[in-house]
């Protein structure tokens, strides 16, 4: 096979010119809120969320009526101040104004991977 020496280039410059247009794309700018964070945000953002004691992971938590409900795979947890201990069966809720477990006497045996709360908010 004979290539005219033309040919090669411009199948090279069309080959540029598809690679540069598959690679352009526009992207737009990230958003600006219209303020600057003053300061870095904490990885524990109120002392009082309780804690984890044994298990292994909060899957999905959602907020009903002012209270937390968290689940995942776990068997207790404890007040903020680590004095109490709760056994709970992979959901627990607590306030998310105070961190205080609530009575909760739902147990699974099974990871909780979704907690949902109803479309009004009112229901778990």
């Amino acid at each position: 096979m004979h290539l005219v020496p033309g040919r090669r280039r411009g199948v090279l410059v069309t080959s540029l010119v598809a690679l540069a247009a598959a690679t352009s794309v526009a992207v737009a700018p990230p958003a600006s809120a219209g303020f600057q964070q003053p300061t870095v945000v904490s990885s524990t953002p109120v002392s009082y969320t309780p804690n984890l004691k044994t298990g292994y992971i909060i899957h999905d938590q959602t907020v009903v009526n002012g209270i937390v409900y968290s689940g995942g795979q776990f068997t207790q947890f404890e007040n903020a101040a680590r004095t109490i201990t709760y056994n709970r069966n992979n959901l627990v809720a607590y306030s998310a104004s105070t961190g205080a477990v609530q009575p909760l006497s739902l147990t699974f045996n099974g990871d909780v991977q979704a907690v949902l709360g109803s479309p009004d908010g009112s229901s778990l």
